[in-house]
Formats: C-alpha cells, structure tokens, sequence
C-alpha cells in the first residue's frame, strides 16, 4: 500500500523532471480539480492541457518530459509511477477495490510539494481533515 512518505518520495522525483522542462509548473495546477486518477486533470494534464493533440495532454506531457509512452514497456511505466505520476496496483492495499486512497495519498503529496512552492495553504481546514482521515 502507498504511503504519504513513498508518495512524497515520488513526488519529489516528479517535480525535479518537471522544474527541469517547465520552469513554474506548479503555477499551472488547480488543486481543487486536481485528480491523479484522471489524465485531463492531473499533473501531467494540467501542465500541458493547452497542447492540442489527438492523444490528449497526458500523453504529450510524458513526451515532453522525456518519458516514453508508458503503455508500450513495463519499464517505462514504471519510471512514470517512480515520478509520482502514476500509482501502481500494489499500491491500492488489500482493502481497497479501485485504489481510491492511492490516488487521494499522491494527491496529498503533490499538494502539500505545490503548497510549499508557493508559500501558502490552498485547502481549508475541512479539506485537511478529509485527508488526515484517508491517511490513518
């Protein structure tokens, strides 16, 4: 199962590939939209949403970021997930049946990283809450 450690871990890696070809990505992002779990509304999709292309903005983002497609190699899927941009089906834990707290754990990573990066706080307190619960 993913932890909020492994996932900032991840995260980490993330946002180093993407300070090297996006200089302030992070002012791309919506927290409030953002969702790992969708490729229009991630990180990925967030940051090159404005890329117009028949494969969709995730897709070329991991181009620009100089992964290969991850669909084609195991290995390449993995250096995706290593970055923080993907979860793996280990990482849902045995009581979980769509991985919902994976994804909501590497949310939290990316948000508290993006939080740093701009020096404020960008959920409320009921916000905070939600995730200390997902995180016991």
């Amino acid at each position: 199962m993913l932890t909020i450690e492994e996932a900032r871990t991840r995260v980490a890696r993330g946002a180093a590939r993407l300070d090297q070809y996006v200089p302030n990505w992070f002012d791309r992002i919506d927290e409030i939209e953002l969702d790992m779990a969708n490729p229009n509304c991630c990180i990925v999709g967030q940051v090159f949403k404005e890329t117009r292309h028949a494969v969709g903005p995730y897709i070329i983002g991991l181009n620009e970021l100089q992964f290969e497609c991850p669909f084609l190699e195991i290995e390449d899927a993995m250096n995706v997930i290593n970055h923080g941009f993907s979860i793996r089906t280990s990482d849902y834990g045995i009581d979980q049946i769509f991985g919902t707290d994976a994804w909501v754990i590497l949310k939290k990573a990316w948000v508290d990283l993006i939080e740093e990066r701009r020096g404020m706080k960008v959920f409320n307190e009921e916000a905070t809450k939600f995730f200390e619960q997902v995180l016991v």
